[in-house]
């Protein structure tokens, strides 16, 4: 496994993991969504940073690539809990 291959597993359990986590404890789809992103893209960079042992010179733009992507995967799994949510709502209601 290359270390590129490495970086993308560490993003991607990062990004499902907090998608998860934040979409089962946070009611609204887009701040769950934000907020999972951004602890995606942190949690990557720290990773990152204790691999090469130094905060990496494009940091940030690993940031902004990493959270972007995070995004676009918090978005897709937040959609079954939202659909979830809207079931369980206008169950409640009728």
């Amino acid at each position: 496994m290359s270390e590129g291959d490495q970086g993308l597993l560490v993003l991607g359990v990062a990004s499902v993991g907090s998608a998860l986590l934040f979409h089962a404890l946070v009611r609204s789809y887009a701040k769950a969504s934000g907020l999972a992103a951004v602890v995606a893209a942190v949690v990557f960079e720290i990773a990152a940073s204790i691999h090469l042992g130094h905060v990496d010179p494009f940091a940030l733009v690993g940031l902004v690539t990493g959270g972007a992507v995070a995004l676009v995967v918090a978005l897709l799994i937040g959609i079954p809990f939202r659909v979830a949510r809207a079931k369980a709502g206008a169950s409640d209601e009728g």
